[in-house]
């Protein structure tokens, strides 16, 4: 449950920088590849993508994770394919089904993968529907409003506590009340900025039920912002992590006159502090890039400007311990947006045996369960870039626990204990991590 002094996220932790091999691999070990063809693409294995738990009846929308950035996703209920489309967003796509999904009589949904001149992958684990009563006996749950306050002139609510597949719905108290209603989603943004006084209720509503409300009024107007910053830009990059944002503000990317992300809005989902989407994925070139932010008539100052990397800074990506019996691997560290491919080969071995692995996200189906004596072999890539070395972990017994403080955010975010909790998950309870 998501409360206004605790908030439990999903974090995909991403490179801030890149450097020696022991600041790219603080875990396991890194291997330089270079243009070792052992790890080449082998079309004919991709991971199965991974459907969203749970699924309520009465609902008409499906969320589809751990695919390649690019592929053609397909949905099926009871084998028949009732939706596809190309996934292109760095964690997760919803699909709207035309039709709502009941749990009488029973459906189950899968769903597969395809990319460039790829086999299509498995189906996905199935996932059979069911009623939101069982997870929820005592009604449709009320929401939360987080993080507050929300600031004069910001364009954007974050509802947290949404019941998967319920239709949110966000009404601003302004002279002609406006509503905005979006599902699986904890934020939403409006075409214009809050006012100073007006009120913001929120509710959901599934299967005819719907949650009380949820209101707060916009009582703060910001006078200074503090200077945001973008963590990391390659050669091919569409999806920038952007620190130190303030929810709600206006972004203005820029690179020399052109303007990378026009209207785009700091808001954060459960799997990163800020992501911004640009118009087109950046190019290679000399020019820098530079961020300010504003709220109403206050901007702030630019963030350090940011070079494009080439490719031959492409760094690895970084997984969670992986442990015997594993199917999925959770990836810790990686450039949003990138594809990566999991490589095993025997403990002691000079090279990869076999791909078991090939998605994106924060974590990513295996088409086997992992066993004693392998090692995995981790490489992200992102277009035409490759990562010059690989992530090297073996496969444990169990997983030590280890904790990352993140401190470049727009709030502290600690990742507690991940090698136990397995889900990555990080408390902001708004005040510093000690």
């Amino acid at each position: 449950m998501v409360s206004t002094t605790l908030r439990w996220m999903v974090v995909a932790v991403v490179f801030a920088s890149v450097g020696v091999a022991k600041a790219q691999c603080p875990t396991g070990e890194c291997l330089p590849i270079g243009t070792d063809p052992s790890f080449s693409d082998n079309q004919t294995v991709l991971s199965p993508p991974i459907v969203g738990s749970p699924i309520y009846a009465c609902t008409n929308q499906v969320v589809v994770s751990g695919f390649v950035p690019g592929a053609t996703v397909r949905v099926f209920v009871n084998g028949t394919q009732v939706g596809s489309a190309v996934a292109n967003l760095p964690d997760r796509h919803v699909f709207t089904l035309p039709f709502s999904l009941t749990d009488s009589p029973t459906q189950v949904v899968t769903a597969t993968q395809q990319f460039g001149g790829s086999v299509p992958s498995l189906a996905s684990a199935g996932v059979q529907v069911r009623s939101h009563t069982l997870d929820h006996p005592a009604g449709v749950p009320q929401m939360t409003l987080n993080p507050l306050p929300l600031y004069a002139c910001g364009r954007v609510v974050s509802a947290g506590g949404w019941v998967s597949g319920s239709t949110i719905t966000a009404t601003r108290s302004v002279t002609a009340p406006t509503s905005v209603s979006y599902s699986n989603a904890s934020w939403t943004s409006y075409a214009s900025g809050h006012s100073l006084g007006e009120t913001v209720t929120v509710s959901q509503q599934i299967c005819g039920m719907t949650s009380p409300p949820r209101s707060t009024t916009v009582v703060a107007r910001l006078g200074t912002l503090g200077a945001p910053s973008i963590a990391q830009a390659f050669i091919g990059q569409r999806y920038l992590e952007v620190n130190n944002a303030v929810f709600g503000a206006t972004f203005n990317i820029t690179r020399g006159t052109t303007n990378l992300a026009p209207g785009a809005v700091a808001s954060w989902d459960r799997t990163a502090p800020a992501f911004v989407e640009l118009a087109s994925p950046l190019a290679a070139g000399s020019a820098t890039i530079s961020i300010t932010q504003s709220l109403c008539a206050s901007t702030s100052p630019a963030g350090p400007a940011t070079t494009v990397a080439a490719c031959t800074s492409f760094p690895p990506a970084l997984i969670d311990y992986p442990e015997i019996g594993d199917t999925t691997v959770r990836v810790i560290q990686r450039v949003p947006g990138s594809r990566i491919q999991i490589f095993t080969r025997p403990i002691g071995a000079s090279s990869p045996v076999a791909e078991i692995g090939d998605g994106g996200g924060s974590e990513i189906r295996l088409t086997q369960a992992l066993a004693a004596g392998q090692q995995l072999v981790v490489v992200q890539s992102l277009g035409s870039c490759r990562s010059s070395q690989a992530h090297v972990l073996d496969v444990t017994c169990s997983r030590p626990s280890r904790e990352y403080v993140r401190t470049d955010g727009p709030f502290n975010v600690r990742t507690e204990d991940y090698g136990n909790h397995r889900g990555h998950s990080a408390r902001w309870d708004g005040a510093p991590s000690p």
